[in-house]
């Protein structure tokens, strides 16, 4: 299972996943997410409100039943790190091959959710060869479920 923890005190994403735990930059993401801003320049949603927008999304993009997912989760300045997520099937049942990769060809600064997946197979991808799982699509989406459950009575700060 895939879960992600939104530490308010630093707003920051902590990522888990099996024996992987990360804590990635939160600052690009209402840009990634296209969210608006108002006459301040100040978005228009709290941060909080953002990141359940992010779960949001990843849980859309899971539904869509396609058999090839990028979920960017890492928008730093000078690349961008995502689970690739890939179908086959073992003895009549869909799996996800999921491998952790990122590319410096796209800055998180200059990437949003309207990206194609075609653009993105197109860049050169680093392979995590320390992270490799396998899961079934509704396993992915219970994580994402218990990472907005948890966001929902959880408004602690995470203390790593």
């Amino acid at each position: 299972m895939i879960r992600f923890l939104f530490d308010i005190q630093t707003v920051d994403i902590i990522v888990i996943a099996g024996n992987l735990l990360e804590k990635v930059d939160f600052y690009n993401v209402a840009d990634f997410l296209e969210i608006e801003r108002n006459e301040n320049a100040e978005y228009k949603k709290t941060t909080r409100d953002i990141f359940i927008d992010l779960l949001n999304y990843w849980n859309l993009l899971l539904r869509q039943n396609s058999n090839e997912v990028f979920l960017i989760y890492d928008l730093s300045d000078q690349y961008i790190s995502a689970f690739h997520l890939e179908s086959f099937s073992f003895k009549g049942r869909e799996f996800l091959k999921i491998t952790k990769e990122s590319t410096q060809d796209l800055p998180g600064s200059s990437v949003s959710k309207s990206i194609s997946l075609l653009e993105l197979k197109s860049k050169k991808w680093e392979i995590d060869n320390d992270f490799s799982m396998q899961a079934t699509r509704n396993t992915i989406l219970r994580g994402i479920d218990w990472s907005l459950e948890n966001l929902r009575i959880n408004t602690n700060p995470i203390n790593l």
